[in-house]
């Protein structure tokens, strides 16, 4: 990978910033607000009250399902050692960020009972969506430059659609879906800084070979 494909030094920390920020916004917002709360349970209902359109949503999300998900970002982290291991590597810890995070932060963040008519648990992130993302991140980390404007594209409608439909399934809130593409620009801005420079000084993509004296 020649020095164009690396990003400028600022992009990593840039998305770690405001994916973080932006999972904690959606926390803060609809989650331990009342209006917040109730709103978006609003949403939810009025999205899942279209029996024809659940139907749809049921075969969509069976086959964007997460094990199908965390197959295909295995072979894509995997696809990521024919440029250099630290693309693997990034592209790995990218996908784990994905997750493992939604399964972190439902267990930790606390749901308070502010709108429900009954104590309910945290959902937020989705864990369907960032799946998806998951491999979307996966992709832009291990494919070559000319690519990732398209997956970026494919990438981004595939995820949008997974979580329109765990929506109409009544899986989870409007803010459970926009955490989850928060989490993943975080997810995405790990990777980056995981794939760096070679330890010889070498931009990582470049491959092993590239790394040998001339």
């Amino acid at each position: 990978m020649p020095d164009r494909d690396r990003p400028p030094p600022v992009l990593p920390w840039a998305l770690i910033t405001v994916g973080a920020l932006g999972v904690l916004g959606l926390y803060v917002v609809f989650v331990l607000s009342t209006t917040g709360q109730a709103w978006d349970t609003a949403v939810m209902d009025r999205a899942s009250a279209r029996p024809g359109l659940r139907r749809v949503a049921e075969v969509i999300v069976a086959e964007l399902g997460p094990t199908r998900m965390v197959l295909l970002c295995g072979m894509a982290c995997l696809t990521g050692l024919l440029r250099h291991w630290r693309v693997a590597l990034g592209a790995a810890v990218a996908v784990s960020v994905c997750l493992l995070g939604p399964q972190v932060l439902k267990a930790t963040l606390p749901r308070p009972q502010l709108a429900d008519p009954w104590p309910m648990p945290n959902s937020l992130p989705s864990g369907h969506t960032a799946a998806v993302a998951a491999l979307t991140v996966a992709l832009v980390l291990v494919l070559p430059v000319a690519w990732r404007g398209l997956v970026l594209l494919v990438g981004t409608g595939a995820t949008a659609l997974m979580g329109a439909m765990v929506v109409v399934l009544s899986y989870h809130r409007p803010s459970d879906v926009l955490a989850s593409a928060a989490l993943a620009l975080a997810a995405w801005g790990a990777g980056l800084l995981v794939q760096g420079r070679g330890r010889d000084g070498a931009p990582a993509g470049r491959g092993l070979r590239s790394a040998a004296p001339a």
